[in-house]
This record gives C-alpha cells, structure tokens and sequence, in this order.
C-alpha cells in the first residue's frame, strides 16, 4: 500500500491492550459475588439481574469501550523514498 510520496508500509501492529485488565478483573469479581450470594442469600437470588446490571453493568460498559478503543488503533512504520 503507497500512502503519499512513495512512502510505503513496513510494519502495521495493533498496539498492547492497556488498561483491560482492571475492568475484566472487576466484572468477573462482581459476576462471582453476586453467583455466589444468590447461592447463599434469597434477596440477592431474588434481585440477582438486577444486582448484575447495576454492579457489573458499568464494569461490563469501560471493558467493551476500551476493547473497542484498543482494537480501532493501528500503528504503521513506512518508509520515505528519498528525493534528490
């Protein structure tokens, strides 16, 4: 692929996912919390949908959106024809 002025791609690479591993840690926790208390404690069981969209709906919103974010950028190394 010729971006401008001869330049061509080397190399394109998505870069590291930064930042996803607190959101996941924090949705499978809640997730787990919230199984297990149903298990245990009739409110919770009663309320367990509720619970999980209120606990772990925020959680579940920052993991898509970073996921999102991460996988939509690209980095690419081209090179330069030089002129003379």
């Amino acid at each position: 692929m010729v971006w401008r002025d001869g330049e061509e791609s080397l190399i394109t690479v998505t870069p590291v996912a930064e930042g996803l591993f607190r959101p996941f840690l924090s949705l499978v926790t809640v997730v787990a919390l919230v199984q297990y208390g149903a298990g245990r404690v009739t409110f919770i069981h009663q309320h367990e949908f509720l619970l999980l969209l209120v606990l772990a709906g925020p959680c579940l919103i920052v993991f898509l959106t970073r996921t999102w974010r991460w996988r939509s950028y690209k980095i690419r190394v081209t090179k330069r024809a030089d002129r003379h």
